[in-house]
């Protein structure tokens, strides 16, 4: 009799949740956490009709909802849901400034909106291209014991490759080697040199764009490391 009494009660005190907090989010409860509110979101004008939008990546997160509006005070509507941590919004109005919000999606449910970060198209006509930005160095790996060197640095967001250069010595001639690239979670590339020279080699990095689909973007200015094995 008392255990059909609990059921009874528990079921009672489920629907209650239910109505309470609402289905979507009665939902997220019982599944796990909601992940954190993005951070660290930056808008740039690409061209007179696009804008490249990224953040930092949250922990938990599945996916991101990229919300755009045309005033910071409102939303007006969902550009795109992307797995990754940038965004290339195009088919954009000339001379248009542009307001971008950030939820980081699992399937607990959805985080509140980011700070907003906004860029203004060029003219219409413009060609001005923009160079991609410099990737920044994160570490390096390197062991006697191993027959390798790995560098790591921040994805850059247009990017579609990256070339990397070597050199015995910091103000001699670099010449670009062959690498194989990876990806260490989502924000992060990773090179590795499996021809390393003896004794400390200098390496550095240079992302490139897809000038076939970003025609307006260029190469990145190049960073620097030093690895000594």
């Amino acid at each position: 009799m008392k255990k059909s009494y609990i059921a009874a009660a528990l079921l009672a005190y489920a629907v209650i949740i239910f109505t309470w907090v609402g289905c979507e989010n009665a939902a997220g409860l019982l599944s796990g956490k909601v992940p954190d509110t993005p951070s660290g979101v930056t808008a740039e004008a690409r061209s007179s009709d696009s804008i490249i939008v990224s953040w930092n990546a949250v922990s938990g997160a599945d996916d991101y909802k990229v919300c755009s509006g045309t005033s910071s005070s409102s939303v007006d509507s969902l550009a795109s849901t992307v797995s990754g941590t940038s965004y290339t919004h195009t088919g954009l109005t000339a001379n248009t400034t542009y307001y971008y919000y950030i939820k980081a999606v699992n399937s607990a449910g959805e985080s509140g909106y980011s700070s907003y970060a906004s860029a203004k198209t060029s003219s219409s006509g413009s060609t001005t291209p923009t160079k991609l930005a410099t990737p920044t160095i994160l570490e390096t790996f390197s062991d006697s014991s191993y027959d390798f060197v790995q560098i790591s640095w921040t994805d850059v967001p247009g990017a579609s490759t990256y070339k990397v250069y070597r050199s015995t010595s910091a103000n001699g001639t670099y010449s670009e080697i062959t690498v194989s690239l990876g990806t260490t979670g989502s924000n992060t590339v990773n090179a590795t040199d499996s021809n390393p020279r003896k004794g400390t080699s200098y390496y550095k990095v240079r992302a490139i764009p897809n000038t076939t689909y970003t025609p307006n973007l260029t190469e990145s200015d190049l960073s620097y490391v030093s690895v000594a094995r």
